[in-house]
Formats: C-alpha cells, structure tokens, sequence
C-alpha cells in the first residue's frame, strides 16, 4: 500500500510539474510574440507574426500533451490504487474462507473431545491452523503453552460458544496466548 501511495504522490508531483512547464511554456510563446510584435516594427512584420503564432501553436500543442500525459498518469494510479484495494479484500475474503474451510463446529470438537479422540479431525485441523497463524505471524506464541492447556482453552470457548466454528476458538485462544506474551494487543 505504501508503494501504491508513493507512486500515487509521484504522478502527483509529475502533474505539477508538467502544468508548471506549460503555464512557463504559454509565457514564453507569450513573450516571444510580443518580440516578434516589436521585431515587426523594426523588420518584416508579417515574417515576425507568422514565427510568434507558430511558437505559440507549438507551446499550445506541448501544453496540451503535457496535459494528456497527467491525466493519463492519474487515471493510471487511480486504476494501481483500486486494483490493490479489490486486491486486499479478496486476500480477507479468503483468509475468513479458508478459516471456516474444513474447520469442524465447537459440537463436533466437544464430541471427539468426549470420545477421548486425541487425533481426531478438528484437533488436527486446529493444530495445523495455529501452526499456520505462528507463521503468518512470524510469531511463536505458542511456546510454553502445553497441549493440554490449549486444548482445555478450545474447550472453554466451544462450551461458551456452542454454534461457533473450531477457527473462531482456535483465532481466540490465538489473540489471548499473543496478548499475554505481548504479540498483540
């Protein structure tokens, strides 16, 4: 996002700069058909009006150019910045899919747990999830955390939460684990 907003003041600054050059540019056709006015006087004055109106069609031809390659950089940065944010909320989208994906409800986790399972499904989905948020994350924050003390955590969540998913207890125990060790807030 910081790219996209460096660039985005990039053709910012561009933008200015070209009008900047055009407006100098207008001033100069400007001064040098009045030379060319005074030149008149003293020389061959259509040669002179003929030279000034032709700088002033080329500055007005740079002008013009100049403008329609701001534009053209704007509507490019303005397109970079949607794309990034449609970008963005497809990567959220997935991430709360895959969480739900093949993640068992808080029943099904209270019925292996009650069937003294220690390998079924939802604890070996719900270990490989808190193994994916540790290195998304790139934090350890299961570390010290016994297997026993993890699971009993789902098992609070699960009993207060009885119509939610295994991902939303294992995201809990998630937050509270980091915020206790200062990875999060």
């Amino acid at each position: 996002m910081k790219k996209t907003l460096i660039f985005l003041m990039c053709c910012l600054l561009s933008i200015t700069s070209c009008m900047a050059v055009a407006a100098a540019t207008a001033e100069t056709a400007t001064a040098a058909k009045a030379k060319a006015a005074e030149k008149a006087a003293e020389d061959d004055a259509d040669k002179a009006v003929a030279e000034a109106d032709a700088a002033a069609t080329e500055a007005a031809k740079a002008a013009e150019l100049a403008k329609a390659a701001a534009a053209n950089k704007k509507a490019k940065a303005e397109a970079a910045v949607k794309q990034a944010k449609d970008k963005a909320a497809a990567a959220k989208k997935a991430i709360a899919a895959a969480a739900k994906t093949g993640a068992k409800s808080c029943d099904d986790w209270k019925e292996e747990r009650a069937s003294k399972s220690s390998a079924g499904l939802s604890v070996t989905w719900l270990s490989g999830f808190l193994a994916g948020i540790e290195v998304s994350k790139n934090q350890d924050f299961l570390k010290g955390t016994s297997t026993q003390a993890l699971y009993s955590s789902i098992d609070s969540y699960c009993e207060a939460h009885p119509f939610e998913f295994v991902s939303d207890a294992g995201i809990s125990v998630y937050l509270e684990l980091a915020r206790k060790k200062g990875l999060a807030q």
